[in-house]
């Protein structure tokens, strides 16, 4: 029909909606996709001390880098499973790329543009998960701040972050209430559970 020759065969379509050119996968991509989003929720751990505790950019650099290096499990679950949701996400569309490409199925332009939206919706909403997930770590290694400073204060043992609660931006609990000011402590690590 006219949609199918003006898409070339699909073709022009499906490169737009990303499975076209015939690319093969390439560990060397895989690799940098990896590292783009490796960086990207390092940004987002340090967003949340500039935008919630007003520190300069430098200051938020270091603190946002030593959460990471703090909680490297936590860092790496959070990674985990944005990753793993983003692949559940965008499964329908590597199906339907697959199964088009495998039979020569051709589609209308509007399903291919269908596709294109429903892409970038997922992108959104994945980038979005990475967000809520580090925001929440930021928080949770505050309440963590707040149970060392307060067991340091009781001559106690030094908590693991398992130990605290683990804060949720989706509930009524507004955390940054309670972040008065206080004498830091020394620079900590998160004891390794025996």
């Amino acid at each position: 029909g006219a949609g199918t020759a003006w898409c070339g065969g699909n073709e022009p379509a499906r490169a737009l909606a990303g499975g076209g050119g015939g690319r093969r996968f390439s560990f060397t991509a895989a690799f940098f996709r990896m590292l783009q989003k490796l960086v990207r929720m390092v940004v987002f751990l340090i967003l949340p001390a500039i935008a919630w505790q007003q520190h300069g950019f430098a200051r938020a650099m270091k603190r946002g880098l030593s959460i990471v290096r703090t909680h490297p499990k936590q860092f790496a679950l959070a990674f985990g499973i944005t990753e793993l949701a983003a692949s559940l996400i965008f499964l329908p569309v590597a199906l339907l790329l697959w199964v088009t490409k495998q039979f020569e199925i051709q589609l209308p332009d509007a399903a291919w543009f269908g596709v294109v939206v429903y892409i970038g919706s997922a992108w959104i909403d994945s980038v979005y998960l990475e967000q809520l997930y580090t925001a929440e770590l930021y928080l949770w290694h505050m309440k963590w701040e707040r149970e060392v400073a307060r067991r340091q204060a009781a001559g106690k043992s030094i908590p693991t972050i398992e130990e605290v609660k683990r804060p949720s931006l989706l509930d009524a609990v507004y955390e940054l209430a309670h972040d008065e000011p206080r004498p830091t402590p020394a620079p900590l690590k998160s004891p390794t559970p025996a």
